[in-house]
């Protein structure tokens, strides 16, 4: 009997141990994001060249969906996230391919959000928030204007003001949806200040702590714990609206807590050193032999001609 409760046993710590790796931990997936010394161009044109050489985070339904670390539902969409920064702001490109049910296009205004395909994207700076969401942005793809933003978990003070449309605050640019390739490509500005290194409450199903981010500065080494999440409108077969989302972390079951939503983080690292080009001086001069007989051969000349002169 010992022995087979022993065996019992062994197996419930083989499956918890199982369990607990399946579960993706916050910061798990690190990935140094290299400054730029040039602002990227929001045109919707994406290269790993503009965001300072910076491979994308890549989310297509394998890897981490494939062993449980994410959550989620695909039909054959790749995103990439692409990522750089500077003193003055988070950069992000997204491109989606596989997308074969386009809805693009929502209505402007606060009652766009979630009325066509999108992402979310959130941020945890330094892992500081706790037992409430992370700062969310989602971002919807219009057609060939300024990308349509909302702060889905804005931080604020102000009471009503935990989701918003910020639209007009956040630079961007979407391109319209292509049918081959790269369906979309969005880019944003998104500024540190006010809108990640922020001050207020959040929304939160167990209540709306205040953090005051604003102590934190875009540096060399800042950790941004991130969140993902990805949803595709699709029409159902009978004509009904339907939504597929995945997301970057295990379940819905996190309760929307950011210290277990974060899986993913970004590290900021230096921008390449831009060598300054300094021209030589030209080399000085020198008499070579030819000169110096050219020389001799005037003062010569002019010897004879004073002495002429004073016979």
């Amino acid at each position: 009997m010992k022995k087979i409760l022993a065996a019992l046993l062994s197996i419930t710590a083989a499956v918890a141990m199982c369990t607990v790796s399946a579960m993706a931990t916050p910061g798990e997936f690190n990935f140094d994001i290299t400054g730029t010394n040039v602002p990227t161009t929001l045109d919707g044109v994406i290269s790993e060249g503009e965001y300072a050489g910076n491979a994308p985070i890549v989310v297509d339904g394998s890897k981490y969906y494939s062993d449980g670390s994410w959550v989620g539902s695909f039909n054959g969409e790749k995103y990439s996230f692409y990522f750089t920064w500077d003193a003055d702001n988070l950069y992000v490109g997204v491109t989606v391919e596989g997308d074969t049910t386009p809805s693009q296009n929502g209505p402007d205004g606060a009652d766009w959000f979630r009325a066509g395909d999108m992402v979310q994207i959130g941020f945890n700076p330094e892992y500081e928030l706790a037992d409430c969401h992370p700062i969310i942005l989602g971002v919807g793809f219009t057609a060939d204007k300024q990308v349509q933003v909302r702060g889905d978990a804005f931080r604020s003070t102000v009471d009503g003001e935990q989701a918003k449309d910020i639209t007009a605050e956040i630079p961007g640019y979407s391109k319209a949806y292509s049918a081959d390739g790269i369906n979309y490509c969005a880019e944003l500005a998104i500024p540190w200040v006010d809108y990640i290194f922020v001050n207020g409450v959040g929304r939160s199903g167990d209540g709306a702590p205040l953090y005051d981010l604003t102590y934190l500065d875009a540096e060399e080494g800042l950790t941004i714990g991130l969140w993902l999440a990805m949803v595709n409108d699709v029409d159902g077969p009978d004509g009904t609206n339907g939504d597929t989302c995945m997301r970057t972390d295990n379940s819905n079951g996190q309760a929307w807590k950011a210290q277990d939503m974060c899986s993913i983080s970004l590290t900021m690292a230096a921008a390449p050193v831009v060598e300054e080009i300094v021209e030589e001086s030209a080399a000085p001069q020198t008499f070579d032999a030819g000169v110096i007989a050219a020389v001799a051969a005037i003062v010569s000349a002019a010897g004879y001609a004073v002495s002429r002169k004073t016979r």
